[in-house]
């Protein structure tokens, strides 16, 4: 019995998953959980404390 390299395992689980490989999803999601806070937003926070 031949083991499989970490790599493969993952990718097979991944594709289990039904993970997205797409470039294009990976960076609208890394935009959308990036985004810096509104400076407003910020300024009403410090001012409730």
């Amino acid at each position: 019995m031949t083991d499989k390299p970490q790599l493969e395992k993952f990718k097979e689980l991944a594709r289990e998953a039904k993970c997205d490989t797409s470039e294009k999803k990976f960076d609208e999601a890394l935009k959308e959980i990036s985004k810096s806070p509104d400076k407003n937003k910020q300024e009403t926070k410090s001012e409730q404390k």
